[in-house]
């Protein structure tokens, strides 16, 4: 868009914009500057040098004839001219309006009035110079390609890599391997009091979409570029690949033909169908190693695989309910527990039912392989304490008198070390162990008698534990076939799990697991005063 004579006075002139004298603006026009675009012939140098001239500007010849020295000529005298006043605001302005027409005019962009106003030129202007700073960092190493890295994702990885290297034109070096090499024509409108289309989001962004690569500088990058290809993949086996691009270190050719062996389409019609079959065919019974957690970040983990693969070829990224529902199918647990919690998401229609973080969170303190792995860690503390000689007799320096692992071992004071092995050595005999003794009989016989009595008295708790899990499966089956509609006597399902309703109203079978879980609970604080008697 051209400037019309009104826009081009508003333009030196107005507070918005340059905010000069209609004298001093005239006297840009004669150094040179007489429209916006003469401002990208000029660096910060060539202004100051202008800024100076105008400050002492050159004598002019004034008067005609007259009898002196310079009247004999008949030219009139030389009288000072009065300096041009080019305030220290407007100073920092033209200087930051001359960046932002370069940048202009390398995205390919018109300058119009609304796009060099003072409020755009300043954006523009902080950002530019955050750009200036990072250029001036030193520039991070090149990931390297390992071989537990696919190479789809190592390519990834120098992309991200290319973006925080600003190479000789200012700009991300991201820029030279671009999809498309040509710029389009038309550049996307400007968000409003930004210097960038809403698309690209930043300074560096617009720069990445629409620098030229015909630039005489775009040689130099895209070397640059070459070389922290050439440096990562240096050893590995698909070094060879880019060998035809050494000689001319062309590292956008290098980059594609990479891409276009490692990162193609059937190599993202592999993932989308890798992640889909995980997704709606692995399953989660509670009965192995993993946990939960585990099981819901693999679902999590192949999700962004379909959104990596959504860049590259049409994909259906699941929403938070189809997310949400193929979790509950994949998880086939009888665990109580684990049944209620899926039956309150999916009741949950408001959050959890179409949110998968908050599913996730809602269902993992629930996981039963977790609460298995605490107790078999407390059960193998409390064994690992007693032996069969003494039941873990504590020595005098306080070491008990047992086995050690050799970490543990070590973590023990020199004093308790030698007790150790006193007591070690008394306890053998030529090399091997000692014939039980009377005392080790002793010890048998009373942890075994100690083992009776704790199958004895927890018979009755483990069938009243039993008894109430039980009961709240049948009150949670119970209220799933009434919300459902399912009628009394009829199979309704839980989860993965089929099982058969009750014959009970749901009410009746909450009120039955309630009494079961005060059973156990009077139980359970019964032994607790037990021990306590004991223990007094």
């Amino acid at each position: 868009m051209v400037f019309t004579a009104a826009q081009l006075t508003a333009f030196f002139t107005a507070a918005d914009y340059l905010g000069l004298s209609a004298r001093t603006a005239t006297a840009f026009a004669a150094e040179g500057i007489a429209t916006p675009a003469d401002l990208a012939e000029f660096n910060k140098e060539g202004l100051d040098a202008i800024f100076r001239n105008l400050r002492k500007p050159p004598r002019a010849i004034q008067g005609g004839p007259g009898r002196g020295a310079a009247g004999r000529g008949g030219g009139g005298h030389l009288v000072d001219v009065e300096p041009y006043i080019v305030p220290a605001k407007s100073q920092m302005r033209i200087i930051a309006s001359a960046l932002a027409v370069k940048y202009y005019d390398a995205t390919a962009r018109e300058l119009t009035p609304a796009n060099m106003a003072w409020t755009v030129v300043q954006r523009f202007h902080e950002e530019w110079k955050a750009i200036e700073e990072k250029k001036k960092m030193d520039v991070p190493d090149a990931p390297k390609l390992t071989k537990g890295l696919a190479v789809y994702k190592w390519l990834e990885s120098v992309r991200n890599h290319l973006n925080q290297v600003i190479g000789v034109r200012n700009a991300p070096l991201s820029y030279v391997i671009r999809e498309a090499a040509t710029v389009d024509p038309v550049p996307p409108v400007l968000q409003l009091d930004e210097p960038f289309a809403e698309v690209n989001g930043s300074v560096e962004g617009e720069m990445i979409a629409r620098l030229s690569h015909g630039h005489p500088l775009f040689k130099s990058d895209n070397g640059q570029v070459f070389d922290v290809i050439e440096s990562a993949l240096r050893g590995t086996s698909i070094s060879p690949s880019i060998a035809q691009f050494r000689k001319t270190r062309n590292g956008r050719a290098a980059y594609l033909a990479l891409v276009s062996q490692h990162a193609g389409r059937d190599v993202w019609d592999k993932l989308q169908r890798e992640a889909e079959h995980k997704l709606q065919n692995v399953k989660w019974n509670g009965q192995t190693t993993i946990t939960l957690q585990q099981h819901m970040s693999m679902h999590r983990r192949e999700w962004i695989t379909l959104q990596d693969c959504s860049e590259y070829i049409p994909v259906e990224v699941p929403n938070g309910r189809q997310r949400v529902t193929w979790l509950m199918n994949s998880i086939t647990s009888i665990d109580p527990g684990v049944l209620a919690a899926i039956a309150a998401v999916r009741q949950d229609e408001g959050d959890k039912r179409v949110n998968f973080e908050s599913a996730v969170a809602y269902l993992a303190p629930v996981c039963p392989v977790v609460t298995k792995q605490q107790k078999k860690g407390r059960l193998e503390v409390n064994v690992s304490g007693a032996s069969a000689s003494g039941l873990g007799s504590i020595g005098k320096t306080g070491v008990s008198l047992r086995y050690h692992k050799y970490a543990e071992f070590q973590k023990l004071s020199d004093e308790q070390k030698k007790e150790l092995k006193e007591w070690k050595a008394n306890n053998k005999k030529d090399g091997k162990r000692k014939g039980a003794s009377v005392g080790d009989k002793r010890a048998t016989k009373k942890m075994k008698g100690m083992l009776a009595a704790f199958s004895t008295a927890n018979k009755e708790a483990i069938q009243a534990l039993a008894d109430s899990n039980s009961a709240t499966v049948a009150a949670v089956a119970a209220g799933l076939g009434s919300a459902s509609g399912t009628q009394t006597g009829q199979r309704g399902t839980i989860g993965a799990v089929t099982t058969v309703t009750p014959t009970k109203t749901p009410a009746e079978m909450l009120l039955a697991a309630e009494v079961a879980a005060l059973k156990l609970q009077s139980i359970l604080k019964g032994g607790e005063k037990k021990d306590k008697s004991k223990s007094d």
